[in-house]
């Protein structure tokens, strides 16, 4: 089935108001001129929504279907499909990383190859940032995001920006691979509220507890489902839970703290 991105997003943006959402702002208008401009023609998505499961299971069997397509406008356009359908937390939480987490399993067990993970991985995460768009902007706190030293995989990182975005916080996008001295340095010159530091396998980054125990000022906390024990030794927070999640959690306490 072939799904012209203009008219679905279009719908979407009409029927559940996200253009009056300001804490997306100029970022959200940025990405419908993208979504209009591809719009010119159709993609063909493969595995394309069938009758008789959810809108959330249909999106993530679009999604997945396109992962394994070798086609980074498929993907774009089964991308633009869930936005139309769902809203931004329904997506991450149950749409972006579900399938994420099924390709990572997939490419373990042999069934998709190198190739067809890092050209979904990226073709994903190039539209996702595309959403990210001004997402530095406006009066909300300020968030540092950074993967440390030898992590690679920061598209969870961008999830949770973009989930942090959605609750009105400024965002600091420094990415993967990060230089603790970096981190520091751009911590120091922004002093933002908090500082998440993300890696998909913290234990391969054992060595880099003695450095990160000494931080201290702004706050720090570690994200990622292997980070506890990091976390433990050099008593950091540890935000164990999804990136939606996390970023209620986050924005709840700290209007907590503000009504103090």
């Amino acid at each position: 089935t072939a799904v012209t991105h203009a008219e679905t997003f279009a719908c979407h943006a009409t029927d559940e108001g996200l253009l009056k959402d300001d804490s997306l702002g100029p970022a959200l208008g940025l990405f419908l001129g993208d979504v209009c401009f591809l719009s010119l023609d159709t993609v063909e998505i493969p595995g394309a929504p069938t009758l008789g499961t959810s809108p959330a299971d249909e999106c993530r069997s679009a999604l997945s279907a396109a992962f394994r397509s070798f086609s980074g406008a498929s993907i774009e356009a089964a991308v633009d499909m869930i936005l139309s359908r769902l809203d931004l937390d329904t997506a991450i939480a149950t749409v972006f990383i579900p399938a994420l987490r099924t390709l990572g399993d997939d490419w373990a067990e042999g069934r998709v190859t190198i190739g067809q993970e890092h050209l979904a991985v990226n073709a994903l995460r190039g539209r996702l940032l595309g959403l990210a768009r001004g997402w530095d902007r406006g009066f909300g706190p300020r968030v540092l995001l950074a993967c440390p030293p030898g992590e690679y995989h920061d598209i969870s990182l961008v999830l949770f920006g973009l989930a942090l975005r959605h609750r009105g916080w400024r965002v600091t996008f420094l990415g993967a691979d990060t230089p603790l001295e970096t981190i520091l340095e751009v911590s120091k010159e922004i002093k933002p509220r908090l500082t998440v530091l993300y890696s998909a396998q913290w234990p391969e980054r054992a060595e880099l507890a003695p450095s990160l125990a000494r931080l201290s000022s702004p706050p720090i906390a570690l994200a990622g489902a292997t980070g506890e024990e990091v976390a433990a030794t050099t008593g950091l927070r540890w935000l164990s839970g999804d990136p939606v999640s996390e970023a209620e959690s986050l924005t709840r306490e700290l209007e907590r703290s503000n009504d103090r």
